[in-house]
């Protein structure tokens, strides 16, 4: 096989053994010959912070000797070292479960829409890897994250995440082992309480308490940010704390704007189209905390701002669609989802000042691609500082918080 890139830049394992599985479980080519593989990574640094990504476009001959082409997304998730609490919370095996068994359940109700990229191979061995089609060949394409989505793409994310849930409803009833299967995701008792979560999730209660005695008008909440600090685990337990009665669905669990994919109008530039990649975080558990997480890390200030008045008009009419199509009985009101999501705030606090920091940083600050290594004090505090001192995220906080206290979330 030639190969257009230095051999220590990619993996070992990348090679040819391993491209002719990708053909056979992709394409059903199982008797092909590799030209040539052009490598490149598949994100950039601050845009992906559990796994490496790599982007592939094999040149091979098929089994009657005609030139073809094929572009793939690799996922690769080490869980080694400081990764170790990624093999504790069983992401690679739960992502694949929602590849190969619960997403074709969702897409076959939802018929012509898709959430989720097709899924072509997957090895646990040397390193876990999965294998997708690349959706940049289908015209989507990632927003610039530290700008923060505008009303735009908003809207059509929204769109996508109410048939996302509204499906995700129907496959609970239909297969119900999808509740205890995931049942957990990243935010769980065991992570809140891991080195990872308490470096950096925990500390950044305790920066953002010093940034507000500074900040005209907001110096009041630096002893309701300190409780945080000094009650962490306990309040983050209560903000993602599984209820019977809460409005019941498989959460994505990571919906920012590095996992959302969106494709555009070649004329006006406006996205018209969005789809969800990075599945590795899935948890049953409120509706709300997908939406909430959403807008507190994703949308832009004067987006957060109208977020009832963006899940009425772009989220419930899909999500009220969807289920109305497959005569689901008891099809939740928008005033229940509305109420929801105000008993959920806790849960965007918590991401406001332990997510959006990292998420807000200029590329050049973001010093890792690696949660593991915010271990390190050193580079936790870089990477704080850095986030925390955006005007993203201090216009997000100054709204957030004001919001925060006339909810009595603080």
């Amino acid at each position: 096989m030639a190969s257009s890139n230095s051999p220590s830049t990619f993996p070992a394992y990348l090679n040819e053994e391993f491209f002719k599985k990708c053909l056979a479980n992709s394409l059903g080519e199982h008797e092909t010959k590799i030209n040539d593989v052009k490598m490149t990574m598949g994100s950039g640094l601050g845009d992906n912070y559990t796994s490496f990504i790599y982007r592939a476009f094999i040149n091979y001959s098929d089994s009657h000797g005609d030139s073809k082409s094929l572009s793939i997304i690799i996922k690769s998730i080490p869980t080694d070292g400081d990764r170790a609490f990624l093999e504790e919370i069983d992401v690679y095996a739960k992502e694949i479960d929602i590849y190969l068994k619960v997403l074709p359940l969702m897409h076959g109700i939802l018929e012509e829409s898709r959430v989720a990229p097709r899924c072509y191979f997957a090895v646990e061995s040397p390193i876990r890897t999965i294998v997708f089609e690349d959706l940049r060949e289908k015209g989507f394409y990632l927003a610039e994250r530290q700008l923060g989505l505008n009303e735009d793409h908003c809207k059509v994310v929204l769109n996508k995440m109410a048939k996302f849930h509204a499906s995700s409803m129907v496959a609970l009833r239909k297969m119900p082992s999808i509740r205890e299967r995931f049942k957990d995701g990243f935010f769980n008792k065991d992570a809140f309480e891991s080195d990872i979560f308490q470096a950096f999730f925990r500390k950044n209660f305790k920066r953002g308490a010093e940034i507000v005695t500074e900040m005209p008008g907001y110096e009041h909440f630096a002893p309701k940010l300190m409780n945080i600090f000094n009650n962490f685990c306990t309040k983050a337990q209560e903000s993602i704390a599984f209820k019977e009665n809460n409005l019941v669905v498989l959460n994505h669990g990571d919906l920012w704007s590095s996992n959302i994919m969106f494709k555009y109008d070649k004329e006006t530039g406006t996205p018209v189209d969005a789809i969800f990649v990075d599945y590795q975080m899935c948890y049953v558990n409120s509706l709300a905390l997908d939406l909430n997480y959403f807008f507190v890390t994703s949308s832009q200030p004067d987006v957060l701002s109208r977020k009832k008045e963006f899940v009425e008009k772009f989220y419930y009419p899909a999500f009220e669609e969807v289920l109305k199509n497959v005569d689901f009985e008891s099809i939740p009101t928008l005033n229940e989802i509305f109420q929801e999501m105000e008993k959920r705030e806790l849960f965007a606090l918590f991401n406001l000042f332990g997510e959006l920091p990292i998420m807000s940083l200029a590329k050049e600050d973001s010093i890792t691609n690696n949660y593991a290594e915010f271990v390190d004090e050193e580079k936790a505090s870089k990477a704080r500082n850095a986030g925390m001192s955006t005007k993203r995220f201090t216009d997000m906080m100054q709204y957030a918080l004001k919001y925060y206290e006339k909810l009595k979330v603080l």
